[in-house]
């Protein structure tokens, strides 16, 4: 299902992530142990049996507390198909995906529905219609949980949009602070903090994202490491390695062949 990821680290305490986004729908289940987690001005401690809700866009993090061991798993879900199950569930009829309101969920019901999809997905003898059905019913059982945002995925047609657009358009090469100012028609000063205020990053911190979900959707489709940080403004593949051991924790290689590979996506 080229729609879906899976992720799961076990027993870890050495695994710590700087500031991020998904462009997915994401949601992790905190397994044993405990956490800070982060997402936008949200600030809260959680234990295990609960859910991270992250939007797509949301600036987060969640790392061990105070170095304990823990364990969680990761769901990320693409766009296009939430937005299929939300209009199925009455929602979204008129727009883009709903974000949900919550950046956290702790009902015991909903980490068991999470533990039930989970353990579909995972299942080898599962076949295609067992799994997205598990994964629809999960969706649907979230939604019952925590409400939406009575508001689609915010879209700014203002300077900051062009910005953000000019920095996804040229995610690959260096960009001045100076032409990003002549964009936005504005001095520097205003536009960090307009962009900061619109989008959870600085313009600068906004490109390394970009030109990391760039390079991590290019690694999905099994692109070499090293073809992969050149096309997307890496110095190096060492520069690519530091940058997704900062953000997942993991090294470009071993993404790439824990995922399957997929050109739909």
């Amino acid at each position: 299902m080229p729609f879906v990821e899976l992720r799961q680290v076990i027993n870890s305490r050495s695994l710590c992530y700087a500031a991020h986004t998904h462009e997915q729908w994401s949601v992790g289940a905190i397994d044993r142990g405990l956490a800070r987690y982060r997402n936008g001005r949200m600030q809260a401690q959680v234990g295990a049996r609960s859910l991270t809700l992250i939007n797509p866009g949301d600036v987060h993090a969640c790392n061990p507390d105070q170095q304990q061991d823990w364990s969680f798993r990761m769901l990320y879900l693409d766009v296009a198909w939430l937005r299929e199950q939300q209009r199925a569930l009455g929602l979204a009829a008129n727009a883009d995906v709903h974000m949900l309101a919550a950046p956290l969920c702790q009902t015991p019901a909903a980490y068991a529905a999470f533990e039930r999809m989970h353990a579909v997905l995972t299942d080898g003898n599962a076949d295609a219609l067992a799994r997205e059905s598990a994964l629809i019913a999960f969706v649907a059982r979230l939604h019952l949980h925590v409400e939406p945002i009575s508001r689609a995925l915010a879209v700014d047609t203002g300077p900051m949009q062009r910005v953000a657009e000019y920095l996804q358009a040229h995610h690959a090469r260096a960009v001045s602070l100076r032409e990003l100012c002549t964009l936005a028609g504005m001095p520097a000063p205003r536009l960090i903090r307009g962009f900061r205020q619109a989008h959870g990053l600085t313009p600068h911190a906004y490109l390394l994202d970009c030109r990391f979900q760039r390079a991590r959707e290019a690694l999905r489709r099994g692109g070499d490491i090293a073809e992969v940080a050149y096309a997307h403004g890496y110095a190096d593949q060492a520069h690519l390695q530091r940058s997704f051991k900062r953000a997942w924790a993991v090294t470009p290689g071993h993404y790439r062949n824990a995922v399957p590979h997929s050109s739909n996506r």
